[in-house]
């Protein structure tokens, strides 16, 4: 429920400004070949319901040269299983302008997205390991449990950037292992 502790594990994400424990405002940069944009905006909670430990947040971004922009709604939920804990997401994304353009082909962008949240996912898992080593370990997070910004947050935000090349690199990958799987 901590934008400020989870969104960094997003690629490319950097948090800039931190409003209040619902709002923030933030950067993402993507490389789409020779092409860097870099989008601007704003993600807010809409809805927090800790005790069923679900959340909706909601996402706008600009490309900072006018060449798009991007919307995002975003359901989050903590389940329960055997493992530990199980993050459900579920993601809707309106591209416009010359961003959208560069999706057009047939998946496309549902492919790049998957990537994304397995990285994400990765990335958040590593987190929860950390601070599980740190909490077992005697040592305390304060802006982690209170929700109150950190005084370093946006410096201890990632600072790359997404690269569709790799991604789409990872995405033949995959199709590749399943054209083979079936042969």
């Amino acid at each position: 429920m901590n934008i400020q502790e989870v969104a960094p594990c997003f690629p490319g994400v950097e948090l800039t400004q931190y409003i209040d424990e619902n709002n923030q405002k933030g950067r993402i940069k993507v490389k789409l070949g020779p092409v860097s944009m870099v989008f601007a905006g704003t993600v807010q909670f809409k809805m927090k319901d800790e005790h069923n430990l679900r959340a909706e947040v909601s996402a706008n971004w600009r490309e900072e040269k006018g060449r798009g922009s991007a919307q995002s709604d975003i359901n989050f939920q903590l389940l329960a299983c055997d493992q530990g804990t199980q993050v459900s997401i579920d993601s809707d994304v309106q591209l416009a302008g010359q961003v959208a353009q560069y999706g057009r082909g047939v998946g496309m962008i549902a492919e790049i997205s998957e990537q994304l949240i397995s990285q994400f996912a990765k990335n958040l898992e590593q987190k929860a390991r950390d601070f599980k080593v740190s909490a077992s370990s005697g040592a305390s997070d304060v802006a982690l449990s209170s929700g109150a910004p950190a005084a370093s947050a946006p410096q201890a935000a990632q600072s790359n950037e997404i690269s569709a090349l790799s991604l789409l690199w990872r995405v033949l990958l995959a199709k590749l292992r399943v054209l083979f799987k079936r042969s």
